[in-house]
This record gives C-alpha cells, structure tokens and sequence, in this order.
C-alpha cells in the first residue's frame, strides 16, 4: 500500500470521512470541511482528536495567529496531513531498522 493510500486511510478513520476520496488533495479539503464543521459543532471532540493524533499545540497555536486570515480547518488539516506523514516514516524506519537487526551474519535472529 502507498504511503499517500495509507495516510489518507488512517485520517479517513480518525476523522470518519467518506470513503470515496481519491487523492490527498481531495482528502484535505475533506479533512477542512470536517475539522470546520468540529470547531463549530464537536470543539471538545476536535481537542481530543487533535491531542490524540500528538499535533504540536504551540504550533498550531503559532501558525493560526501568524495567519488570521487564512482558514483554521485548512490549517489544522495541514498540520494533521504532517503529523500522520512524520508517524508513517517513523513506522517504516523502524520497520526497516528490525529487519536489518533481523540478520546477523547472514542468519535470522530468533
């Protein structure tokens, strides 16, 4: 599976978007529209998420002041697109790092 098709998988469920989204452009403005929507209707359930997920609070704090004008759903949707991107590599470089460690002079290790 990519590692666009993962992302967009892990945030369709965190956030229970429609299914048919096709690509991460599509998926982002998805993800605006609903992380709109949970500041409007669900605050409480958006913190949540957002905690969950680890967003960096300091910087989304930071970038929604830096940019007043500039939609919050946008914003945040960037910072979750980000922050799912960062734990994926973080997966495969450790996912790597256990099969290198695997073999030891040729050998798997038990």
């Amino acid at each position: 599976m990519s590692n666009d098709h993962l992302l967009i998988k892990e945030i369709q469920s965190q956030f229970e978007l429609p299914v048919v989204i096709g690509d991460l452009y599509q998926m982002e403005q998805a993800l605006a529209a609903a992380i709109n929507e949970m500041i409007l209707h669900h605050y409480d359930r958006l913190i949540q998420l957002l905690y969950r997920m680890d967003i960096n609070e300091k910087k989304l704090k930071t970038l929604l002041q830096e940019h007043p004008q500039t939609d919050a759903g946008r914003i945040i949707a960037a910072l979750v697109i980000e922050r799912e991107q960062q734990k994926i590599a973080s997966r495969e470089a450790s996912r790597e790092n256990r099969d290198d460690a695997g073999e030891v002079d040729g050998s798997e290790r038990w």
